[in-house]
């Protein structure tokens, strides 16, 4: 399997996937939101978590396709209004989530595996389900 950063294993999938904006709040994947200017994906900073959530419910309604908010695993909580308004009226929402515990990654609550190699700094990525 080759290797490569989870970060941008992650912006090469969203890219791959269609998607052109993603809604974060600051300091969230510094390095995923890097590669993904470097594709072209346009970021939307916010203020918080909620906000993303909210923006994105709004793009992915006028858009008609599914946006993506990023949060980290502390703000997760905070998109929870936005994720309820997204739920209840079928906007394709994807929320990203996670954070990184010693060796290993978790990116996506849990939707990605992503494996540090110390000796390289790269990401091997796998993708597993969530259920």
């Amino acid at each position: 399997m080759a290797h490569t950063t989870g970060a941008k294993f992650m912006a090469e999938a969203l890219k791959a996937s269609g998607v052109t904006h993603v809604f974060v709040a600051p300091a969230i994947a510094r390095e995923a939101l890097a590669e993904l200017s470097q594709l072209g994906v346009k970021s939307i900073v916010t203020h918080g978590e909620k906000a993303a959530a909210y923006m994105a419910d709004g793009y992915a309604r006028a858009a008609n396709r599914p946006a993506i908010c990023f949060a980290q695993s502390v703000g997760t909580a905070n998109l929870a209004a936005g994720l309820q308004d997204s739920y209840l009226t079928l906007s394709p929402l994807i929320t990203m989530t996670g954070i990184v515990h010693g060796p290993g990654a978790s990116i996506g609550g849990g939707s990605v595996a992503a494996e540090r190699d110390p000796d390289n700094d790269t990401f091997s990525s796998t993708l597993r389900p969530t259920h």
